[in-house]
């Protein structure tokens, strides 16, 4: 007899909704979306309505890690979807592709580092490195300046998610912020490339910037932290 303990409903091997099928078509449906737009085969703004079903998709999976109760995660991202969707049928000027995923996503961002820098609470980038375990002993003065880095990615995601909401509804700046936004998310990447540098060479940190990734690309972590 078997003593393995059972699954929890929803977390066996290809159970559960949204799934890998719908993910998998909404995907293959936005990429092929641009050519049926410039084909005629379907305008603009089902192209939109599409992209807000793939945001939704997306919100699903993040918004646990912001620290949202998980079963409410669901019905939160639902409603982000189906309210963007009911905008931009009340005010067709709105163009939720791409600036839904850039307005939303940085705001997520600009919150978790928001949270960890609270009176009484542990930044985030603190708690990611402690779990890495790959460097010598915080010193103060290192700690001092992950928390700098911390009010540094929130400014810069908060005003990176204000381009985006701009962007989405006003179409007369668009033609300004689109460059901007662009040129904001190249300095997040950079900056994150380079303020792993800056560390090592600094603080003689072992960390680098692709150990940083692999460690939030796995889920276990998100779940370890106090966000």
């Amino acid at each position: 007899m078997s003593t393995a303990a059972p699954q929890p409903a929803g977390q066996g091997r290809g159970s559960g909704f949204p799934g890998r099928f719908l993910g998998g078509g909404i995907i293959a449906a936005l990429l092929l979306g641009p050519l049926a737009v410039a084909e005629g085969l379907i305008t603009t703004q089902h192209y939109d309505w599409l992209f807000a079903a793939a945001m939704t998709l997306t919100f699903w999976s993040l918004l646990p890690r912001t620290g949202m109760v998980p079963v409410l995660c669901g019905p939160a991202a639902f409603g982000i979807g189906a309210a963007a969707v009911l905008a931009q049928v009340v005010w067709p000027q709105i163009l939720l592709a791409p600036y839904l995923a850039v307005a939303t996503i940085n705001l997520g961002v600009a919150w978790i580092f928001w949270r960890g820098l609270r009176e009484g609470a542990e930044p985030v980038l603190l708690q990611v490195i402690r779990m890495m375990r790959r460097g010598p002993e915080m010193t103060a003065e290192f700690r001092h300046f992950v928390r700098g880095q911390c009010r540094l990615w929130c400014a810069l995601s908060a005003v990176t998610a204000l381009a985006g909401l701009a962007a989405m509804l006003v179409p007369d700046m668009r033609s300004v912020l689109g460059p901007a936004i662009l040129f904001l998310l190249a300095g997040q990447f950079l900056w994150f490339i380079l303020s792993h540098h800056y560390a090592s060479f600094r603080y003689g940190r072992a960390e680098t910037w692709g150990h940083t990734l692999r460690t939030l690309s796995q889920p276990a972590i998100w779940a370890d932290l106090k966000l």
